[in-house]
Formats: structure tokens, sequence, C-alpha cells
């Protein structure tokens, strides 16, 4: 029986997402009189008609996120640049950014020679068999190497501006540092011996290290008073930090506009293309969403519709369907909330990361509102806390490996990233120790998250959404972590969250330590 390679789904569905077809493939192989290899392989080329236009558009793509990452990567490297480094250190700065560079690109030629080789060659190979299953598999194989490689190459691409701006630099001080050293008789000639010799001794070996990092700390510290010394170092501190993320948000704002006004252009079904939407019909129920998907156009009424129907039927009694038993109300996620939040010491973070995080929060099943119409129990709740998390700060080492606590009952449904089950014990009891509950050794169990490997990667997934390469953050990325503070939700609607401790003294906590005369803390 004639197969129909036209006619195959495969084939219709990917003309309506790319304009990446094998036919170039088909017309070689026609021509060709036959099934000869040099025919396919040459076949299989062809179909990457329109990659390289693909490759300058990478190239000369303005993406704003990413000039926004080259310039904070400039700037901190600048931050941080020692002005007193010897020429030998400055040597080692450039090469070992030049080795950085050759890995990357080593990476991203490996990754091309890798699906040519196991991909497309194979698939070429598969065509001299059966024509229509190797037509399939070079269309996916080709389509996913060019992802592959487009998204590797524009990594290359903005490693390259970054690492080159810092050889760059690295390079020319250390030139024009060269020159003014050689010029310093005349120099000293004009501004004085002592300035003369301070040149000379610029950069030799044992020179102190000098940075506008440094110079900035040993300037906060140097304040002799103690707030505002601690006032200043909070204030640099999250400036900086705000001013990095408020840049983000910018980047991708004008990133997001312009991609929309590209999209904007394309054609589109009469209705507009599929998409789905998640509705909220009460923003005091978060939880409570409805999904409906549907062509744009269509899709508005709908929505008017379903919000319409929810107002009407909302808070009434719609009667009881006989036959099927009555599903209990999901009260748990209506009880009070602890939640404990943990983060990365300053002194352990990584220049240029964001600092690692970690939340643990637990519903207390048996309390109600009526607990908080007083004080008592929230203070009660807060000194629970504070012994065990707080006197030291509790501090935790999370890992690639998930293990998860759940007591429903108990109000505990728990996933932990750490690096073993012996962390994973240690966070439990502790945490349940606050209401005085034992650890169920039945209920800590390893989460499965892959069923090939006992931990994930901590290298980021890259998943493409809308037509983009996004990274997906690591959950267990490795680090210690260290309690910072504490609040409870307790579950009405329009009523804040209770600080019950903040470490940091940002906000208005409950407890309060009770210090003696003497200095000491009770």
């Amino acid at each position: 029986m004639a197969i129909s390679v036209g006619d195959l789904a495969s084939r219709a569905i990917r003309k309506q997402f790319s304009n990446r077809t094998i036919n170039p493939i088909e017309t070689s192989i026609g021509n060709s009189g036959g099934g000869n290899i040099i025919s396919i392989i040459v076949g299989g080329f062809n179909s990457l008609k329109g990659f390289v236009v693909e490759v300058f558009n990478v190239i000369g793509a303005l993406d704003w996120k990413q000039l926004w990452a080259i310039v904070t990567q400039t700037v901190n490297y600048i931050w941080n640049f020692n002005w007193n480094a010897t020429d030998t250190q400055l040597e080692e700065q450039i090469r070992q950014r030049f080795v950085a560079l050759s890995a990357t690109a080593g990476g991203t030629l490996g990754n091309a020679f890798g699906y040519l080789a196991c991909g497309v060659l194979p698939g070429a190979l598969i065509m001299t068999i059966n024509e229509p299953m190797g037509a399939y598999v070079l269309a996916n194989v080709v389509d996913e190497a060019a992802d592959e490689f487009l998204q590797n190459f524009a990594t290359l691409i903005n490693q390259t501006f970054s690492l080159g701006v810092q050889i760059t630099f690295a390079w020319l001080f250390k030139n024009v540092r060269k020159l003014i050293k050689s010029n310093s008789p005349a120099i000293g000639r004009l501004f004085g011996r002592s300035i003369e010799k301070a040149i000379k001794s610029w950069g030799e070996k044992g020179s102190q290290p000098w940075s506008f990092a440094i110079a900035f700390d040993n300037a906060v510290e140097s304040i002799p008073n103690e707030a505002l010394r601690n006032f200043v170092e909070e204030f640099a501190e999250e400036a900086i930090e705000a001013c990095v993320e408020a840049g983000y948000v910018v980047a991708n704002s004008v990133d997001t506009y312009l991609a929309n006004k590209v999209l904007e252009k394309q054609l589109l079904p009469p209705n507009g293309g599929q998409k789905y939407v998640e509705i909220t019909p009460n923003r005091d129920l978060p939880d409570e969403t409805i999904v409906i998907g549907g062509q744009a156009e269509l899709l508005k009424p709908v929505i008017v519709q379903t919000l319409a129907q929810h107002q009407v039927l909302g808070e009434r009694d719609l009667g009881t369907i006989y036959g099927t038993p009555p599903e209990a109300f999901p009260e748990r996620r209506y009880k009070p909330e602890l939640v404990l939040k943990f983060y990365q010491e300053r002194k352990d973070r990584v220049a240029g990361e964001k600092p690692i995080t970690m939340q643990i929060s637990m519903r207390l099943m048996n309390k109600s509102k009526d607990d908080f119409a007083s004080d008592a129990y929230v203070k009660q709740l807060a000194e629970k806390v504070h012994q065990r998390f707080a006197r030291p700060p509790f501090k935790v080492t999370k890992g690639n490996k998930p293990y998860s606590y759940a007591d429903w009952e108990k109000g505990y449904q728990m996933l932990l990233w750490v690096d073993g089950l012996a962390q994973a014990r240690r966070i439990v009891e502790q945490v349940l120790d606050i209401q005085g509950h034992s650890v169920d050794n039945s209920k800590l169990k390893k989460a499965s998250v892959n069923a090939q490997t006992d931990s994930i990667s901590t290298i980021p997934e890259k998943v493409t959404i809308m037509g983009k390469r996004e990274k997906l953050l690591v959950q267990g990325k490795p680090g210690v972590v260290t309690f910072r503070s504490a609040y409870i939700n307790v579950g009405l609607a329009g009523i804040k969250p209770i600080t019950l401790i903040d470490l940091g003294k940002r906000k208005q906590q409950i407890y309060q330590e009770n210090t003696k005369t003497d200095g000491t803390k009770s």
C-alpha cells in the first residue's frame, strides 16, 4: 500500500506552527532517482533552510533583559575590581575568562555536533529504509537541534559580550598603568617625589588589595554609632538589590511589549488563537479557580457568563444531588497557617546571585478564629517558635534531594529539599515539636520527582514558553539557610498576617526578648 507523506498527521500539525518542513528532503530524494546516501544527507541539510537567517536574528535582536544582565555583571566586576592587582594577577584574570569562554563555545559546538551525528545522520539513514519514518524523525530532530543550538548560541553571545568587556577592561587597565609608570619620573618632577614613589609601587607584588567594595565596607565599619552603621549597611544592601530587580522588571516589560507587538502582526484565525484562562471569581479565596480554554474571541463572552453565573449562585443553597454522597467541605485550607522563613546569610552568598531561601508552613488544625480573640495564644506560639528556631538561629543545609512529610489530619504537608534523610528528619522533628507532636516514621518519605534518579539535577531545565527558551528554577540548589522570621495567617479574609518573630527587626513583631538590668536576656 502506498503511503502519502503529505497526508501524515505530523506533517499537517507542523505546518501550523513552523516554517521548517522536510519538503526540501523529499525534493532532493525525488530528484536523485534513488536512495543514495549522499543525496539524502544533502537533503537533510537543505531542511535547515532559513536557519542561518535565524542565527543572525539571535545576534541582532535587542534583548533588554540580557543587556541589563551584562550591565549589572560589568558594574559588579568594576565594583569588586582590585586596583592594586599585579600584572600577573591581571593576566591570570584574563586567562581565566578566556578559559570560561572557550568552555561555553565548546559546549555549543559539541551540542550541535551531537545532534548532527546522533540525530540528523541516523534520520537520513532511516529514510533509505523507510522514507515516511525517516521524514518524521528528521522533522523532529532538526527542529529540536535548531532550538538547542540557537539557545546555546544566544548564551555564548551573551557571555562573549560580558566577559569581553571584563577582559578589555583588565587589559586596558594593565597597559594604561604600565604607560603611567613608565612616565613616573616626569610626573614626579611635576607633582613631587611622593607621587612618583606611589606610582612606582602601584601594582607591585605585596600591594594591599583596594577596590570600591573594600573601601565602602571599611567606611561603613568606621562609623562609630552602631545604629547609624546598621542603617547605612542595610540601606545600601537593599537599595542595590532593589535596583537590580527593578532593572530586570523594566527590561522584561520592554521585551514583553516588543514581543506582543510582533505577535499582533502575525496572522491569526478569525476567532483568535487558542488560549487558556484561569479565573479567580473571589479574591478572598485564591485557591478556588476556574480554567477555561478556547479561541480568544469565543472566550470573551464565556468569561463574562462564568463570572455572572458565579455571582448569581454565590452563597446559595443549590440543593442536594441524591444518589451521590455529599463531599466534606475542605476546611483545612481555611485553618490558621504558621509560616517559617529561612534566608541565606550575606557572607555565604555568591556575588551576582540571589540569596537561597526556604519556607516551611503548617496548618493549626485544632485552632480557630476564637483563639485569636486575645493575644494570649499568639504570644504563647511566638515563644515556642523562638525557643526552637531563634535561640540560636536554626540552620538548614539545603540540597537537591526532596523528602516529604504528610499528615493532613494534623496540618502537615511539607516538601523539603535537603542533602539527606538525616537533615529532613531534623527539620521535621523541630517543626512538629512546636505543637508537641511526634514524628511518624511512616509519613517521612523520599519524594518522587524523578523515577530514574534519587535526586534532581542542579542544572536548570530549559523549556519553551511562547516560542522563547526559559530556565526553570532549581528547587534543590545547595547552600545553608538560617531562620529569619515567622508569621501566622489567621485564615480570615482581610486580616493581614501577624508577625511572630523577625530577627531582622524590619516588622513589628509579637515576640520581644526580655532584657534584664545587667544586659543578659531572660
